[in-house]
């Protein structure tokens, strides 16, 4: 994860902390590098919560071109929301 920001303007880029939209209806999801499952599903867990809840631009690399968007969090479930 790298965060990326200018006085008060933010961009988090969030890397491999999640692959496919799947991901955040389903943090169990898994891929072949989740070495670790049950460490993987709680930091992607964890994470996407804190960014959901902090508003922060989000810079996904494996989503559709641009890949620039809001993590949103209603009743506790993730979601992608472009821009």
């Amino acid at each position: 994860m790298l965060d990326i920001s200018s006085k008060e303007t933010r961009l988090l880029c969030i890397g491999d902390i999640i692959h496919s939209q799947l991901e955040f209806t389903n943090p169990e999801h898994l891929i072949l590098f989740d070495v670790v499952p049950e460490q993987a599903v709680q930091t992607r867990t964890q994470i996407l919560s804190d960014i959901a809840d902090s508003g922060v631009l989000v810079f996904a690399c494996h989503f559709p071109f641009p890949g620039l968007g809001y993590i949103t969090q209603k009743e506790g479930i993730c979601a992608w929301q472009p821009i």
